[in-house]
């Protein structure tokens, strides 16, 4: 027996020193060296099998029969050792769970639970030798190890890293042992890529989807932009995901609670106006539209450039667990030039000038200043604008451009198009009026010389008729 165990040890030395040498790392080459030991242990085992029994049957010396023996063993434990290189350098580190969740502060972060789920190589060996190979083994288990170290963890999107902290060092990871590691995120993420680095050589990246907690019974609303300006009389759109940190299917009620009533609101789901929201069974995230009708004057709730603020609350029903996000609206207001011309159509001799009224009205919400009419069109005519600029108008005020066209003395009859634009100043901003086209018809002028002429040979040949008729009455 000591014969035996003596050559065993050797045998396991033998097989290791001579492995180192000739063994390559690859994969192919690695699962190579296992099936080759495996089918030799069948071969020397069928072998052994058959000689055990001459041997009990005094056909077969002990010395061939320890022979044979021997072989049998270095068989099973190549295999051992191939099975241990084809493992070892290999590397399981399970990502069990990626979470999301916020923190009551409102922090966003990713909780990732990993675990060591490499193979238990040592059951399976042990399970192979079997009772009488314990001993031998026991060398085996100092080259093989189940532990993991030296892991580099971090988490990316789109090739940057997104996590605080940028990266875990992971000193040991023991056997099926599992360890949670939190990134806080600046920003919301439906995925992550998930790197890890084995000594600072081997990395793995895996895109994993991020589930909400289920333990942190929160509903996140988060708004894209929290602070929106828009003008009296214009509507602000304010664009915000639902998170519903819950499992289970149940409704979600919408509500703005500390909004003035002279704004109205409605919300919407994709293309649909909505109330309230309908979370089924691992439906985790929804995407609103919330749009916010300003009123088109000012008033004791609502006054330019101060901001309003509000809350959109989203409440689990028949729970006490909500969500709300503050939202700012910052009402803001511009002028608005509306031309208020009485006639757009004018007819003429040509003789005289046309004069044109051109009414203009604030029809915004604030003051507009330094106004001026430039008139295009009518080449060779002169114009004059009376007066040349409106200083102001506050809103709902009227102001008139008067407008005198006078055209050239040898003017055609026919229509001639004179175009209007009208812009001024409001908020720091230039805005415009729709332009407005008046038209001017030329007749074609009266010659009063032939006019006489013709009305004078008219008279004379009916004064000619008349005086013939008499004669003729008299005869």
């Amino acid at each position: 027996m000591l014969i035996i165990k003596f050559s065993a040890k050797m045998l396991l030395l033998g097989c290791l020193f001579s492995s180192c040498l000739h063994s390559q790392s690859d994969p192919a080459t690695l699962l190579y060296n296992v099936k080759r030991a495996e089918i030799q242990v069948s071969t020397y085992k069928l072998d052994y099998e058959t000689k055990e029994t001459l041997f009990k049957e005094g056909l077969l010396s002990a010395k061939e029969f320890e022979d044979v023996k021997n072989r049998y063993q270095e068989a099973r434990l190549s295999y051992v050792y191939a099975l241990i290189r084809a493992t070892s350098g290999s590397f399981y580190v399970s990502v069990e769970k990626a979470e999301k969740y916020q923190r009551p502060d409102g922090t966003k972060w990713v909780k990732l639970t990993l675990l060591n789920s490499l193979p238990d190589i040592g059951k399976t060996i042990d399970e192979f030798l079997g009772m009488d190979g314990t001993e031998a083994v026991s060398n085996y288990k100092e080259l093989y190890n189940n532990e993991i170290r030296n892991v580099f963890l971090s988490i990316e999107k789109d090739e940057v890293l997104v996590g605080q902290p940028l990266e875990y060092k992971i000193n040991a990871l023991g056997f099926g042992e599992k360890r949670d590691f939190e990134f806080q995120i600046l920003r919301d993420m439906d995925e992550v890529v998930v790197c890890l680095r084995y000594d600072l050589q081997t990395v793995e990246r895996r895109k994993v989807f991020l589930t909400p907690s289920g333990t942190s019974s929160q509903i996140v609303l988060t708004p894209e932009n929290f602070s929106v300006e828009s003008n009296l009389g214009g509507k602000a759109i304010y664009r915000i995901s639902v998170e519903r940190y819950l499992t289970g299917a149940n409704v979600v009620k919408l509500n703005i609670p500390d909004l003035s009533s002279q704004f109205q609101y409605e919300i919407y789901d994709g293309e649909t106006r909505v109330s309230d929201l309908n979370f089924r069974e691992n439906d985790f995230k929804k995407s609103l539209t919330l749009n916010i009708h300003l009123p088109t004057r000012e008033s004791r709730d609502v006054a330019m450039d101060v901001p309003v603020e509000f809350s959109l609350v989203a409440t689990e029903q028949g729970a006490t667990i909500e969500g709300r996000t503050k939202l700012v609206l910052i009402p803001k207001g511009i002028g608005k030039i509306e031309v208020k011309a009485d006639n757009l159509f004018q007819e003429s001799t040509g003789s005289n000038p046309v004069k044109i009224p051109v009414r203009i009205v604030n029809e915004g919400s604030r003051d507009i200043l330094d106004i001026t009419l430039t008139i295009r069109g009518g080449m060779g005519w002169e114009n004059t604008i009376n007066p040349m600029t409106i200083t102001s108008l506050k809103p709902q005020e009227e102001g008139t451009f008067n407008m005198s066209l006078a055209p050239p003395q040898n003017v055609h009859p026919g229509e001639y198009d004179f175009k209007v634009v009208i812009q001024g100043q409001s908020d720091g901003k230039t805005i415009y009026a729709d332009e407005k086209t008046f038209r001017i018809k030329i007749n074609a002028r009266t010659n009063w010389a032939l006019v006489i002429i013709g009305t004078l040979l008219s008279l004379g040949l009916i004064g000619g008729a008349v005086y013939g008729a008499q004669k003729i009455m008299k005869n």
